[in-house]
Order: C-alpha cells, then structure tokens, then sequence
C-alpha cells in the first residue's frame, strides 16, 4: 500500500507492505506520526479502514484533517482508541487483527506504553517495570502471524533513547508545512526532476513542452491547483517505480521489519522558516459485527466490524 509519500514509496520498493508490522522511530517533533497520518489518509482514499491508538493521548485532530484523514468518520464508528495502558492496548489491536477489517492499525507510541501493574501501583513504587519487554515481546510474536493473515499492516510509532544511532548517508529531506503535513507537490517535483520528466530551462520548470512556472513556487503553484496534471504526473513516476523495483524474491528468503528513522532540519526563506523532515529508510531485506474490544479494553460494546460499502459511502 502506498504511504501516501511519494518519495518515501520509492525509498521502501513501492510502498508499505500489507501483513507486516513497521516501525517508525526518531527523536521528539520529527513528523513520526505525520509519516503515519499520510499512510492512514492514502488507505482511506483507496476505500480502506485505519485506526489510530493515541496512546500519548495527543492526536491533533487539525494536522490529521489537513493531512486528509477523515477524523469525524474514524471517532463515529470507533477507530480511534485511547487505551490506558499496554495490555488495553495490544488487545485492541489483536482483536482487529481478529476480525481481519481493517487495513491498517497504527500505535502511537510504544514509548508511551505503560504495563496494567505499573498502571495501578502507585506513583513512587516500581512495580511493573520490568513487565513492558516481556508483555511487547509475546505481543509482536502473535501479531506477526495474525497481521499477516488478515493482510493488516501495523504501524509502530517509538522515540529514540540514545544520543544518535546514524552514521554516514545521505538523508532525504521532504517539505513539512504547518497543519497540512508532508508537501505532495513538492514531493512529485522533486521526484519528476530526478526522473528526467521536469527539467529546469534557465528560470523555467517545464514538463515536457509544457510550461509549469518560472520558479519553483510558480510550479509548485500550478502543480496544486492543476488535479489533472498532477494525477498525470504521479501516473509517470508510479509507472517509473514499478518498472525499477520489480524483482523476484526466492520463496526461502528471510525478512525482517521495515525500519523508518526519522530526524529534524530548518530550511529558512527570505520571510518564512518551514521546518522538514528528513525520512532516512532502512530495508533489511529489500458483516457488520459488534464484540467487546480486547479482554483488558474497557467494558462496553462497541461497533468493530464494518461493511467496506460502507467505508466508501462516507468519503462518497
């Protein structure tokens, strides 16, 4: 399925594999669960269902809505949880993976996660501490199995706890703005330059014969308001990708999760400072039903299973 970043797609071979779980990781403010909002907004796009865990319980319904995720729709059938602790938590997602709905599942973050005892003592006693590691690790075990039959990808949100874990590359920079998250059009800019399909002729940006602006801002300009023309464009580099990516993979061969790093830059104009992301990608191996969610979920009924007629009738 497609991230719903193009560069980010051709980084990861086309996109973000179905019935796997991924994990997402980078210090504090780096667009970690922008990266996930894309993912969540592409699925419903394409008629999929998301849900969202906000462990943090910091969801900023304005930057999902600019992003494109239907907020009101997610809270009115229930895919947006707030779970109280670990356990809640995973037994949420396994019970998703259960009934084998949903595209995509989305925890945000594993930093966040706190075991049921440690939830309950109290607030200077150390109990539970030890509990995390051995709770996640049971967890992963049965969800990678359960994930990959239902055709469900999991996305695990994390912070990182040490100083810096890179060394040498060359980071990929994308273009964050402000409430509306990873730029679109400046992502297929960029990646139509280096496929040869735009090329800069002294001041100009043409595509093809076609004139998209003089200047960057003027294409970029053009590109947001012209649908038409970016659908286009975005038909050329998918076609692009695809015949680039395409490969066999031996039926014996060993994967392992996708491993997304995330860090922080500031690009300053000459009257505006926009803060980016810079998205560094490790591949190690390039009907309608009701349950309770979860033995440790809260104790209501609530809606879980949704005809995907349904699901495409909100976003019409």
């Amino acid at each position: 399925m497609s991230s719903g970043i193009l560069s980010l797609d051709r980084l990861l071979g086309g996109g973000l594999p179905k019935g796997r779980i991924i994990e997402v990781y980078g210090e504090p403010g780096t667009g970690k669960t922008t990266v996930a909002l894309h993912a969540m907004a592409e699925v419903q796009r394409s008629g999929g269902l998301a849900v969202f865990l906000d462990v943090e319980h910091a969801l900023d319904p304005v930057l999902a809505e600019g992003i494109g995720v239907d907020v009101k729709s997610m809270r009115k059938y229930n895919l947006i949880h707030q779970p109280d602790y670990a356990e809640q938590a995973l037994g949420i997602i396994e019970t998703y993976l259960d009934h084998g709905f949903v595209d995509l599942i989305v925890l945000d973050s594993v930093a966040a996660l706190i075991p049921k005892k440690q939830w309950e003592a109290d607030i200077d006693s150390s109990q539970g501490y030890s509990e995390l590691p051995k709770i996640m690790s049971l967890a992963l075990r049965k969800f990678t199995q359960k994930a990959a039959k239902a055709k469900c990808t999991i996305v695990l949100i994390n912070q990182l706890r040490v100083t810096n874990m890179s060394g040498y590359g060359n980071p990929k920079e994308f273009l964050n703005i402000f409430k509306q998250g990873i730029s679109r059009e400046y992502d297929l800019l960029t990646l139509a330059e280096q496929d040869g399909l735009v090329k800069r002729k002294g001041a100009w940006i043409y595509y093809g014969e076609e004139k998209l602006g003089q200047g960057e801002a003027k294409a970029l300009s053009r590109l947001l308001e012209d649908a038409e023309l970016r659908a286009k464009l975005e038909l050329e580099l998918q076609v692009s990708v695809s015949s680039r990516t395409t490969t066999t993979t031996p039926a014996n061969a060993t994967t392992t999760p996708t491993t997304l790093t995330t860090t922080t830059a500031t690009t300053t104009t000459t009257n505006t400072t926009i803060t980016t992301t810079r998205t560094t990608t490790t591949n190690k191996n390039n009907n309608k039903s009701e349950a309770t969610i979860g033995e440790e979920a809260p104790r209501r009924l609530v809606t879980v299973g949704l005809h995907r007629q349904q699901h495409r009738e909100w976003h019409g």
